[in-house]
């Protein structure tokens, strides 16, 4: 189809429809010559804004079918373009609606004019059955029938406007059975035989007709209404973007002719309305027309070509939204995505179009043009309002894919047109718009909640990155104060280990967390065999993965080239199948080490950089991770370059000297350590009852931030991660030099606590330690053998332990290594999840003053 007979036509035909021939004598009867043309003026802007927005968006890029719900959806995103779809589909069926009760409303006045009710019935039900023939035959039928029924109505509307140039003055009168009965006035003397004078154009008749007069019955809202829907149409193009040659060139061109032709013609019409008929006759007969044309069957030839072509148009148009839609799968009407063999008609949606359609002439409003157009405007309105909201997020997202060759459409023009849309609803109807807008909501979730990411992208992703770089340059850590310091997490793991990325999320509540994975380079491993390709077992891997995959891990998983990339995607995966909020940095390289040390000294970007490193103790036993999919261990086992476990975080570093090594160079970039044996049950917060904080040995004031206040910082962010459900017990460890110190010691703990503002207030116990046991400086195995004895006497059955590291010794002698391993083994023996903490960030971490 081409821009004539695809765009302008269907348009032109869609917004001449039931207003022309029959409410537009009905609007100047109450709101006069003057009131009609400002309420055009400003329907024609609002519509005249969103065709400017509507056609800016379909020239960034080649446009297939699915109209409006297409162009939003592929523009900002699912979620918004399956709700303002339906949206545009419920309109669409209204529409259908409301032209077909126009027509029958003339056919039965004009034909049968003391036929009963249930005539108007068997009329409605019978042309919806031939709106269905045509459209269940497709687009061309719809091209051909559109055609016939565009020269039929230009015939009319010519002919309409000869007779009011050459008809003759004369007399009208109006019985209660020829019309009368159309007639909403509550004036007495209209009520019985009304005699009104017809003559050519006057400019006195014009003068009497200039303003508004508006009664109780027919108030500005109503008449505003009715009026609006005369410019509904102009996405009938975009419903045809399919079948369109040059989607891009025609909608644009076609779609604002067909709008300036439209207004022309409803100014014309409301000009001469005024110039020749008398406001009583304007008020009290919908069909004047026919009254004073030459044939009262050209009006009614007009009539019929207006309102069935804008009802079929608004039949097929649906159709093919909801076909759209459902190939998308964004709701569970995956039935209707089905096509005929032939054009790929949507021939299930148009009957449930037509079926939906059939029912609304049974809503409690019944079958009237007045009442059914109020709820078609709101609808439409709400669907314009979001048409010029795209267009604004496009803009305001500034990315540089969005360059539409349509150039006359700036982002403050779509914001006024998104304004007077919603202005304008609410004017007219506040239940039905606050009904629509609770709609849109409600579906806009469920699209959210239900529907996975797509590769069309999503709009609040543009505009985050948008305002993200703009915002990050000024995020400095040298301006950082204590007062809004937040845990900035980068957790260091190997493997699957859904605990331990779960008890990172806790740890750094309200803050940042970073999952650091490395990735072994293949092609460095296979280069010292001579190569420079990647290892055999690692493109074995890989083609057996692409082999099996499914969809769901086909739509979580974009397919990359880089290797690194797949990886990535995979451990994204995870973290959202665990529900952790966590970034994903993964490196490459030929060495584990080297790898976790680049991780450690570059993660981060501007002032969001990781001030605390989290890794596992060096050899832990795997733990099951019964909770991860199967698909993503596959997919990490296939891009990893390793052997997965069932679950663990072993970091697969080759000695304990490169794990000395890598706490120092965590040290070394000024991190905070958390060493943690046991995620178990701490990753779980139904689980976390009660959380031990345990503080070996005294501190003075040098000493206080590594010894005492960062354990019960993290200690506290656990406890309002997992809701405040948990406990917090502080136990410090000290010997006994002279008597009362155990009282001593208590108010010492309690004046430290009160000084970190720690609600509830935690439980402090101080206990007299064994003999051997001295301060945090000087922690052989031994001496943390006896402490772990009373760890396990008193917190053995604690789901979360916290103790400070034992100091890092300064060398990566294998034998200084292998004792300092020994000693925090010894410490967390036989206990539950244990967390050590050691500080390496300079400066406080708890402020103490305003």
């Amino acid at each position: 189809l081409g821009t004539i007979n695809g765009v302008y036509v269907p348009c032109l035909l869609n917004i001449l429809g039931a207003v022309l021939f029959m409410r537009i004598g009905y609007s100047v009867g109450y709101a006069g010559w003057l009131g009609t043309i400002l309420i055009f003026c400003f329907s024609e802007l609002v519509t005249i804004i969103t065709a400017l927005s509507f056609s800016a968006i379909v020239t960034n890029g080649k446009m297939a079918g699915g109209g409006a719900y297409y162009m939003i959806s592929r523009s900002i995103g699912p979620a918004f373009g399956g709700a303002t779809g339906f949206l545009f589909y419920l309109c669409y069926v209204l529409n259908c609606a409301f032209n077909a009760t126009a027509f029958v409303e003339d056919i039965i006045t004009t034909f049968f004019p003391n036929a009963p009710q249930a005539y108007t019935y068997y009329w409605y039900h019978g042309t919806m059955l031939v709106l269905l023939a045509v459209a269940l035959n497709g687009a061309g039928a719809f091209a051909k029938v559109n055609t016939m029924l565009f020269v039929t109505l230009f015939s009319a509307v010519v002919v309409t406007f000869l007779s009011l140039f050459i008809g003759h003055r004369r007399e009208i009168e109006f019985l209660p059975e020829d019309g009368a009965t159309s007639c909403n006035s509550q004036d007495s003397d209209l009520h019985g035989n009304l005699t009104v004078t017809y003559h050519p154009p006057l400019l006195s008749q014009l003068r009497e007709n200039m303003y508004w007069d508006w009664t109780d019955v027919n108030p500005l809202v109503q008449v505003v209404a009715v009026v609006f829907t005369s410019t509904c149409g102009i996405m009938e193009g975009a419903n045809l973007s399919g079948d369109l040659k040059d989607s891009a060139k025609s909608l644009p061109k076609g779609t604002l002719s067909a709008v300036l032709t439209a207004f022309t013609t409803y100014v014309l019409f409301t000009t001469f309305l005024a110039m020749c008929y008398e406001r009583q006759a304007l008020r009290c007969e919908y069909l004047i027309l026919q009254k004073t044309a030459v044939s009262p069957y050209v009006v009614v030839f007009g009539i019929a070509t207006a309102t069935l072509s804008t009802s079929l148009g608004a039949l097929f148009g649906a159709a093919r939204i909801l076909q759209a839609i459902a190939r998308d799968d964004i709701y569970p009407v995956s039935f209707f995505k089905q096509g005929a063999k032939k054009g790929d008609e949507p021939q299930y949606a148009v009957l449930l179009t037509f079926l939906l359609a059939q029912t609304i002439v049974y809503l409690p409003t019944g079958p009237s043009v007045n009442a059914i157009g109020g709820i078609l405007t709101d609808f439409f309105l709400t669907a314009y309002a979001f048409v010029n909201l795209s267009q604004i997020l496009l803009c305001v997202s500034g990315t540089p894919n969005y360059r539409p060759t349509f150039r006359w459409c700036p982002w403050w023009l779509s914001v006024i047109g998104f304004i007077l849309s919603y202005a304008l609803m609410w004017f007219l109807q506040p239940v039905y718009a606050a009904i629509t807008c609770g709609l849109w909501l409600t579906l806009f979730v469920y699209v959210k909640c239900t529907v996975g990411e797509r590769l069309w992208g999503d709009i609040v992703q543009g505009i985050l990155y948008s305002y993200v770089t703009t915002w990050l340059g000024r995020l400095s850590p040298r301006k950082e104060s204590v007062k809004f310091w937040r845990s900035s997490v980068l957790v260091l793991t190997r493997e699957i280990d859904t605990p331990l990325l779960k008890l990172a999320g806790q740890l750094s509540f309200r803050g940042m967390c970073v999952v650091g994975a490395p990735l072994p380079d293949p092609r460095v491993t296979s280069a010292r065999e001579g190569g420079g390709a990647p290892g055999p077992a690692a493109v074995a891997r890989r083609r057996q993965w692409a082999g099996k995959v499914d969809d769901t891990t086909q739509r979580m998983m974009p397919r990359h080239k880089s290797l690194l990339n797949e990886h990535k995607a995979a451990w994204m995966w995870l973290l959202r199948s665990i529900e952790v909020d966590a970034l994903v940095s993964v490196a490459m390289g030929a060495r584990l080490r080297e790898i976790y040390t680049g991780l450690i000294s570059s993660c981060g970007l501007g002032g969001l950089v990781p001030n605390t490193v989290m890794l596992p103790f060096p050899g832990q036993t795997p733990a099951a991770a019964v909770d991860v999919p199967k698909q993503i261990n596959e997919q990490l086992v296939a891009t990893g370059g390793f052997t997965a476990h069932e679950g663990g975080s072993h970091l697969g570093l080759e000695s304990e000297s490169e794990y000395i090594r890598l706490l120092q160079t965590a040290v070394d970039c000024e991190k905070n350590l958390l060493v943690v044996k046991n995620s178990g049950g701490a990753g779980n917060p139904r689980e976390v009852e009660l959380i031990d904080v345990w503080v070996v040995g005294g501190w003075e004031v040098d000493t206080f931030e590594e010894s005492f206040s960062i354990l019960v910082q993290h200690a506290h962010l656990v406890q309002r991660a997992i809701g405040g459900s948990a406990r917090i017990r502080v136990t410090q460890l000290e010997q006994f030099t002279f008597a009362n110190q155990q009282a001593t010691l208590m108010e010492t703990l309690k004046e430290a606590m009160h000084g970190l503002r720690v609600f509830p207030p935690p439980e402090l116990v101080v206990l007299g330690a064994p003999e051997n046991v001295g301060g945090t400086r000087a922690m052989s195995p031994d001496h943390c053998r006896l402490i772990n004895n009373m760890l396990r006497r008193d917190s053995g059955e604690t789901t979360l332990t916290i103790a400070a590291l034992p100091p890092i010794p300064d060398t990566t002698e294998a034998e200084a290594a292998r004792g300092y391993i020994e000693s925090i083994e010894a410490l967390a023996l036989n206990t539950q999840t244990m967390v050590l903490i050691g500080k390496g960030e300079p400066g406080s971490i708890v402020s103490t003053h305003i």
